[in-house]
């Protein structure tokens, strides 16, 4: 298998660099885009596995209760 991580979680300051950090020990490419909207980086994400042949993708995106309706909602739109 071709794992990728994608870097979603745009709101935790040292998110996408503490990723990049567990990519790299782990020898698994990470993807990111900077800050942008999740979904879009999800969906470049996707296309990105599909064109260079990773045939897993592991979106790690912010932690989120049910009761946050907005992260809620951008994980629906996710999915």
């Amino acid at each position: 298998h071709r794992p990728m991580l994608v870097a979603c979680d745009i709101y935790r300051p040292a998110a996408i660099k503490q990723l990049q950090v567990v990519g790299s020990q782990a020898g698994v490419p990470v993807f990111e885009q900077g800050t942008q909207n999740p979904v879009e980086i999800c969906k470049a994400a996707i296309c990105h596995a599909k064109d260079y042949g990773n045939d897993i993708v592991m979106i790690d995106t912010a932690g989120r209760l049910q009761i946050d309706e907005a992260l809620m909602e951008e994980l629906k739109n996710i999915k």
